[in-house]
Formats: structure tokens, C-alpha cells, sequence
């Protein structure tokens, strides 16, 4: 995963900051890998799904959504796993933000 998206969920109204200027990007510190979905690893289905997220001032992932889907139930396997993720909270001038990020989830079978 890399963060900002720049460069690689019931929706909640929250206060966000993008990442830039004086907002350090959030660090994940809990990502376990998504499941492969039976149709995509049948078809023998590789790709990146790019998933939108708020990661909320206590490190919580808060209205995921998919940006950029692949199908096959990847996109539903990869919401799955990035909302479970945990992270060290975007900062700025020391005080956790909520910040929105984009990440990238990729499949591949080996």
C-alpha cells in the first residue's frame, strides 16, 4: 500500500484534511491482505482495486469506497479488508486529522 494515492461503509460526515502541506499521511500498522474471491481466482484474475478512504483521528478506517474496480468480487474482497485496517492517525502541528486517502489493493495469484 502506498499513501497518498497521488502516487499510488455506510458513509459518515466527518471533517476531513487531504494530505499536503503541513498534514503527514496516516501510517498503517494493521493491514491484513484481502481474500480472493472464487470467481476471480477461478478465472485466474489478477488487478488493483483503488479504494478512497477516511482514516478517522483515532486511526480508524471510515467511508471506503471503491474508486477504481476490477470485478469478479474483488472489489467487495478488498472493502472487506481495508476496512479492518488500523493506522497511526494523519497529523498536523501535532494533533491527529482526519485525512482521506487513497490506497491501492492488489490481487495476484502466484
Amino acid at each position: 500500500m502506498r499513501l497518498p494515492f497521488q502516487t499510488q461503509g455506510k458513509p459518515l460526515t466527518l471533517q476531513h484534511t487531504t494530505l499536503g502541506g503541513d498534514v503527514t499521511p496516516p501510517v498503517p500498522f494493521y493491514q491484513p491482505n484481502p481474500h480472493y474471491s472464487k470467481k476471480a481466482r477461478q478465472a485466474r484474475y489478477s488487478g488493483v482495486v483503488v479504494v478512497e478512504i477516511i482514516v478517522d483521528t483515532e486511526g480508524n478506517v471510515r467511508d471506503a469506497r471503491v474508486i477504481k474496480p476490477v470485478g469478479l468480487g474483488l472489489d467487495e474482497e478488498a472493502l472487506k479488508a481495508v476496512r479492518t485496517w488500523r493506522f497511526k492517525p494523519g497529523m498536523r502541528s501535532g494533533v491527529p486529522v482526519a485525512t482521506r486517502v487513497g490506497v491501492e489493493v492488489f490481487f495476484r495469484l502466484k
